[in-house]
C-alpha cells in the first residue's frame, strides 16, 4: 500500500494522523519519508518558458479572449494541429 499525506506545514503532523496510519498499517513494515514540497504555483513559475506561458495566458483571460471547444474530439484535433505547426 502506498499512502501520500500533504500538508501545508509540519505542525499539521497530530497524533490523529499517526493513529490513522497506526491503523491502516498495522503490523506491517513500514518507510516514512518526510521532504519538503513545492506550492504548484511556485512550481510553474520557476521556469522562465512556464512563466511567460502562464503570464501571457492569464492577460489572455483578463482581456476575455477565451479557447472553447464543443467536443473533445475538436480539442484533440486543435492539440494535434498545433504540434503539427
Amino acid at each position: 500500500m502506498h499512502t501520500v499525506i500533504q500538508m501545508n506545514s509540519i505542525e499539521e503532523l497530530d497524533e490523529t494522523i499517526l493513529q490513522s496510519l497506526k491503523t491502516l498499517f498495522k503490523d506491517k513494515r513500514v518507510t516514512v519519508t518526510i521532504s519538503d514540497s513545492w506550492d504548484e504555483t511556485e512550481y510553474l513559475l520557476s521556469n522562465e518558458t512556464n512563466k511567460n506561458h502562464l503570464l501571457a495566458s492569464l492577460e489572455q483571460v483578463k482581456n476575455g479572449q477565451f479557447i472553447s471547444f464543443h467536443s473533445v474530439e475538436d480539442l484533440e484535433k486543435s492539440f494535434h494541429d498545433n504540434q503539427t505547426k
